[in-house]
């Protein structure tokens, strides 16, 4: 997939910022492009649909807007062919309770990696089944699970990019990822190989990366129908609702 630039829709003082992506590009063969909301200001505008329809014909475009933004942009989008796929919930930690299970924490290690080899890919990546490209019916389940995990095989570790890996009598069981931006670390990518779920290696490597950043505000980001991702972060003390988003999609 040849470079793309970055396309930026002006009506006087009306500015949609359409960021390029490399990586989504490349996965869906596709130009693909991320609102950037911060670098906009959204209003509704008949050129600006008339440019959306034209300039960003076959191309895969996400957007994440605060669900407390004034709706008539969020229908204006939808008008402009943006399709509304999920509810994105922000939490942030605010317990300093550990939910530990003593037990587990006997069987489980837990260790930082320095690089990013030799995991059980496949398997971590086919542990999701309601992220918001697995809720887009434009998707099939085993290309978004082929997602995950090719996302997975190229996250490359580094001072903002971090990965804590768990393993029970040395054998590889679960992962948590996180990024750090200035302040804040973004805890996501929790994965347990099925065969080790239900004995709180989650929650393990959730402990581990709390105590890791407990300089940081963390947070962590998961879908309105995942129940059970909510009650799991809930329960380890990422229970404040930071915000939430309406994700859209559109092809």
């Amino acid at each position: 997939m040849s470079f793309s630039n970055d396309i930026v829709l002006r009506d006087k003082e009306i500015c949609y910022y359409f960021k390029y992506l490399d990586w989504d590009s490349e996965f869906f063969n596709r130009p693909s492009y991320f609102l950037d909301i911060k670098k906009s200001n959204l209003l509704v505008s008949n050129l600006i649909k008339k440019e959306i329809q034209e300039r960003l014909k076959s191309c895969f475009v996400t957007v994440k807007i605060d669900t407390c933004f004034n709706y008539e942009i969020v229908s204006f989008l939808q008008g402009c062919g943006c399709t509304y796929i999920d509810t994105e919930i922000t939490l942030e930690y605010i317990s300093d309770k550990s939910c530990e299970d003593k037990d587990t924490v006997n069987q489980v290690q837990v260790i930082k990696e320095n690089k990013n080899e030799k995991l059980p890919y496949d398997e971590l990546g086919k542990s999701f089944s309601l992220t918001r490209f697995h809720t887009d019916l434009n998707i099939s389940n085993s290309k978004a699970d082929i997602l995950w995990t090719n996302y997975l095989k190229n996250y490359k570790l580094s001072e903002d990019k971090h990965m804590f890996s768990a393993k029970i009598s040395g054998e590889f069981a679960g992962i948590i990822l996180v990024n750090v931006d200035k302040e804040i670390a973004t805890l996501f990518f929790v994965a347990v190989i099925e065969k080790f779920r239900g004995l709180g290696v989650g929650r393990v490597l959730i402990n581990k990366a709390l105590d890791y950043f407990k300089d940081y505000i963390i947070r962590t980001e998961t879908q309105v129908k995942n129940i059970d991702a909510l009650n799991f972060y809930i329960s380890n003390g990422l229970s404040k609702i930071q915000k939430t988003s309406t994700v859209l999609h559109r092809w």
